[in-house]
């Protein structure tokens, strides 16, 4: 209101000059208050800060008024855990029901993945279902399977046909197998597998393809 009241006592002559001295006066005045509202706000809202050692000079961690915690931190004081117990090995029966899967392929030629063997494996066995292409039209009743502590061997009217390497070793006296007929005229063999060392993880079924094997 001092600067209209001024304007309108000036001769008219001087009124543009008075502009030219007095509008950017008036906007330099207007930031400045927009600048001391703008910390005044801040000032009064901002939340409890600390600075980040682990960071550089300027980075700031936002910490919660009341219990001195970081935004994305949960105290767990009360559950008695120390550093030890975190690294502790995990109990074999939490591992044991925990189960992986994958395929395989059946053939040995490297560049041919096939998924003919499906396995599943557990702490304590390890299932495979074999759907060799290879044995196309051959009966499941003439079909067998022979294991040892590393190799499965597949036989057809009692010649070897198929073998593989195992990922581990076995108790074959624990282990069974099934044969029957699937699709497309090929053979679907069954295997469950009892595992020698239970802690083991074989991570897959086949290690190696046998070099008997004529498919």
């Amino acid at each position: 209101y001092v600067f209209v009241v001024l304007f309108s006592l000036l001769p008219s002559h001087l009124v543009m000059t008075g502009r030219q001295i007095f509008v950017p006066l008036l906007y330099a005045l207007a930031i400045q208050l927009c600048f001391q509202d703008a910390r005044s706000f801040i000032t009064q809202h901002r939340p409890m800060l600390s600075p980040a050692k682990s960071l550089s000079p300027k980075a700031l961690i936002i910490l919660d008024k009341t219990t001195g915690l970081r935004a994305n931190e949960v105290d767990v004081s009360d559950l008695g855990l120390t550093m030890d117990d975190l690294n502790e090995p995990l109990p074999s029966e939490f591992l044991n029901s925990i189960s992986n899967r994958g395929y395989e392929s059946t053939s040995r030629i490297p560049s041919v993945n096939d998924r003919g063997c499906a396995w599943l494996e557990n702490g304590q066995h390890i299932e495979a279902t074999l759907a060799i292409p290879g044995l196309r039209g051959q009966p499941s009743a003439c079909l067998s399977v022979e294991l040892s502590e590393t190799t499965v061997t597949v036989t057809a009217f009692g010649r070897v046909v198929w073998s593989c390497v195992m990922c581990g070793t076995c108790k074959p006296e624990y282990s069974s197998f099934t044969v029957e007929d699937g699709e497309d005229m090929v053979a679907v063999i069954k295997l469950t597998v009892e595992k020698a060392n239970q802690e083991e993880r074989w991570g897959g079924f086949i290690a190696q393809i046998g070099e008997d094997s004529i498919l």
